[in-house]
């Protein structure tokens, strides 16, 4: 799933000078993973390894934490914010004496409350009702909208080539820490055709003390921090400081409402049309 992942971690970090002191991959068997955790702990304690930089399912790191914890072995982990491992809620499963050692980035925005998020406040304005599916709805939404925008921005003759093109043509927008900026084709932030929507990412860290609501609203010790209150940098733009990770002052672990400058318009809810 990883693979082409990990050839371009492979190519682009060897230009930078980055080289791995050993790399260890597995298949996503859920009925294998604890096994398969234990003899890649095991690996890495023998090779002397102290970074972990993880590139993979959200589960995995569950089995990889705990048998790290098991085997007395505490390397740091790099969260590269692949498939939601960059979120509270996967968060809290993870071993906490490992997870406290835990940095990275996100391409996610800065954590809001459920009904500040964009897919619920939509999917309310247009219905006047809540979702069906609260703990999915964001992750529901995401295709959703980039289908009904490339079929805005296609025009009245929509085809395959059309649909692209209004994609292509959508200005870098957002950049913010509760909106990332996203942009398609070729806009310069990354090879071209660009098709992966955000550019820009923020550093985050997990806070294992820190109490509150994760992203499907349940209370609880544990989050995920954003540094310099979620501030967001595009690709080789992030300055070349000592990392903010692990120092409290400026970082937020969330927003109770988007700040003033990232509030949605408002328009006249379909719901309530004819009274």
């Amino acid at each position: 799933m990883f693979g082409q992942t990990e050839k371009v971690v492979a190519e682009r970090g060897a230009k930078l000078g980055y080289k791995d002191k050993v790399s260890l991959t597995y298949q996503l068997v859920v009925a294998e993973l604890a096994e398969k955790a234990r003899s890649l702990i095991s690996r890495m304690k023998e090779e002397g390894v102290t970074t972990v930089v993880f590139l993979g399912d959200p589960i995995m790191p569950i089995y990889l934490t705990q048998a790290a914890t098991d085997q007395d072995y505490f390397p740091e982990w790099v969260i590269t914010g692949t498939v939601l491992t960059d979120t509270t809620v996967f968060g809290r499963r993870y071993d906490q004496k490992q997870w406290a050692h835990a940095f990275g980035i996100s391409s996610l925005p800065a954590r809001l409350p459920q009904d500040q998020g964009e897919a619920w406040r939509l999917h309310v304005w247009y219905t006047g009702k809540e979702p069906v599916a609260p703990k999915t709805v964001a992750v529901l939404w995401e295709p959703i909208r980039l289908l009904a925008l490339g079929i805005h921005l296609a025009g009245p003759d929509l085809t395959p080539e059309t649909f692209r093109d209004g994609m292509f043509s959508y200005p870098p927008t957002g950049g913010t820490p509760t909106a990332p900026q996203l942009s398609f084709g070729d806009h310069g932030f990354f090879e071209a055709p660009d098709y992966l929507a955000v550019d820009d990412m923020q550093e985050i860290w997990w806070d294992a003390e820190a109490k509150g609501p994760d992203e499907q609203g349940a209370e609880g010790t544990g989050m995920m921090r954003y540094a310099d209150g979620g501030k967001r940098y595009l690709a080789g733009k992030m300055p070349k400081v000592a990392p903010h990770a692990f120092t409290e002052k400026g970082s937020v672990t969330g927003y109770s409402k988007p700040p003033a400058a990232e509030a949605p318009p408002s328009y006249p809810s379909p719901a309530k049309a004819g009274g």
